[in-house]
């Protein structure tokens, strides 16, 4: 909860997408991410209006979704995703059950995103023909291609599997196949290779998406050609366009403008700075710069990937994802007409800043943003004792370093202001800004609401941030017990005095009887008299206990001496 006005005054708002699809692809293959980093990142994209999250799960490091073996050979493939493997020094590695895969398709469809999961080939299969006996002719890193080969079948057969229990747990429509950098494959061969995938996937009520050059080879026109750019041949032959336009759905991710990690931009402007209607192959610029190979109506998105070589957890894919996958988001959504410069974007992104903060989002806090310094205050509450201890204002400041910032408590209720501890840090390696916060402690007047203010200050700049405490109202009672003899026997009397400003229930507890009051009102008092029945009573406790009108509670114990009545 922050202390900031919420209402929105009456407005209508028309609003709708260029394009359904408007994703991102995450690799845990290179480098795993675990099952609450995977939700983390859904909700992100998911805040920017993103549908779609592509699942790299398959590469030649590793194979992260569990596959279940035959009832007669149930571990049949358990060391195909529980042999670690990752990419770079101190990598990552991990793996998903099904039921783990579930939980995040789950949780994404809650957020109105759909999970594709990707199983690589048939290139890229290095982790599986590893692991799991005649898959490969020999070639290294592929599944078997050639036909003559037995291992052919194999390979078909294993996949077939694979699609299989992966249909039985993912509702997408599509999954992603892969079928990318098969250099030197032989083209009949490849061809064949996607032309049974795409069937297999048609058994199990799924349509393929694969990376160029797969849609050279599609016959479902329902197979999704995921635009890259051009493999198929050498780079100094000028390229026919005609395999391009062959009417299959598209989703675009050129490296040079949709690449999150080293390949693309690595800032928001160049993510945002393209006209998907006018897309060349970066690959061949020279060839292709005025030659826009790809159909507009074709085009079915955008989507931003994300490679890990490089990345360690949550934190290195915010740094790397939040601002350029903003930009590539919002040019999906947006009219191309109204996306033709990046400022106004710039602009609008630089107010995101504020929430990412709050919400201890790791953005990358890219030079070509304005960034906005937005801040607020807490909403605290405390008992009857008056007592407040805690943060009370936080202000997200991207490009100024905390030790530029002093700062004041005036803890609206007439005390002195003081001078406050600013904590947080400033941007580190992979580390964007943190929330500069201010905490601390004082007691106030019970029953009633303060608003205090914590001002920032940076040169000329001040930010007052106000701050509100709602304090209960008091239960204020004396109690007393005093022994008497009455009679030749020892009494406890005692007396609850209602000092404060509400009515109260009192219940009096003595070694020797109780008795409750019921509303007992400001200003009177609860009285007992217990017989201890003893001559010489010993000394010991009454215990009281109230409950408010408001259903604060108040409790005390109190000693009383000794008597001896003989």
């Amino acid at each position: 909860p922050r202390f900031v006005p919420w209402e929105v005054a009456a407005t209508e708002i028309v609003d709708y997408p260029r394009f359904g699809y408007r994703g991102l692809m995450i690799d845990s293959a290179r480098n795993f991410l675990t099952v609450a980093e995977v939700k983390s990142l859904v909700d992100d994209i998911a805040a920017m209006k993103g549908n779609k999250l592509h699942w790299h799960l398959t590469d030649d490091q590793s194979w992260r979704l569990e596959i279940k073996g035959p009832p007669e050979d149930p571990s049949r493939y358990a060391s195909l995703y529980t042999t670690p493997g990752c990419n770079g020094a101190n990598c990552l590695t991990g793996w998903y059950t099904q039921a783990e895969f579930q939980e995040v398709v789950a949780y994404a469809a809650e957020r109105f995103v759909e999970i594709i999961p990707e199983i690589e080939g048939p290139a890229h299969a290095s982790r599986a023909v590893a692991q799991v006996a005649n898959l490969s002719c020999g070639n290294g890193g592929w599944f078997c291609t050639n036909p003559a080969s037995p291992n052919n079948a194999n390979a078909k057969a294993f996949m077939k599997e694979v699609y299989a229990q992966l249909a039985a747990i993912s509702p997408s429509q599509y999954v992603h196949i892969g079928a990318d950098e098969a250099d030197g494959m032989a083209h009949a061969e490849y061809n064949q290779w996607i032309r049974d995938m795409e069937a297999m996937l048609a058994d199990v009520g799924k349509n393929a998406v694969g990376w160029t050059p797969s849609a050279s080879a599609y016959q479902n026109p329902d197979s999704v050609h995921h635009y890259w750019r051009d493999q198929t041949s050498d780079a100094n032959t000028t390229m026919d366009c005609s395999w391009y336009q062959q009417g299959f759905p598209v989703l675009l991710s050129p490296p040079s403008v949709a690449y999150l990690d080293g390949q693309g931009p690595r800032n928001p402007a160049g993510n945002y700075a393209w006209d998907p209607s006018a897309v060349y192959d970066d690959h061949r610029l020279a060839v292709l710069q005025t030659s826009y190979c790809l159909n507009d109506a074709d085009i079915i998105g955008i989507e931003g990937p994300m490679w890990s070589e490089s990345l360690r957890g949550l934190a290195d894919n915010q740094y790397l994802i939040l601002t350029s996958m903003a930009a590539l988001i919002e040019k999906a959504w947006t009219p191309q007409a109204k996306t033709q410069q990046a400022g106004v974007f710039l602009a609008t992104l630089a107010k995101q800043s504020a929430r990412w903060s709050f919400e201890a989002t790791n953005y990358r806090p890219d030079s070509s943003v304005a960034w906005d310094t937005y801040g607020a205050g807490s909403v605290l509450s405390a008992g009857p004792d008056g007592v407040v201890s805690g943060e009370l204002a936080a202000l997200s400041s991207t490009t100024v370093a905390k030790e530029a910032y002093t700062a004041t408590i005036d803890w609206g209720d007439g005390s002195a202001s003081q001078a406050a501890v600013i904590a947080g840090s400033n941007a580190g390696t992979n580390r964007g800004p943190t929330l500069f916060t201010v905490s601390g402690s004082h007691t106030y007047s019970p029953g009633a609401v303060y608003a205090g203010t914590v001002a920032f200050v940076e040169g000329a700049n001040t930010y007052s941030l106000a701050f509100q405490v709602t304090v209960a109202p008091g239960l204020n009672l004396v109690v007393s017990a005093t022994p008497r003899c009455m009679g030749g026997k020892a009494y406890v009397n005692t007396s609850v005095r209602n000092d404060g400003d509400m009515s109260v229930d009192v219940a009096t507890v003595t070694p020797y009887g109780s008795k409750t009051a019921a509303g007992v009102t400001p200003g009177r008092s609860a009285s007992g008299s217990f017989n201890s029945r003893l001559v010489d009573m010993p000394p010991g406790v009454v215990e009281v206990e109230a409950v408010g009108a408001d259903q604060t509670t108040f409790g005390a114990t109190v000693p009383y001496p000794g008597l001896d009545c003989g």
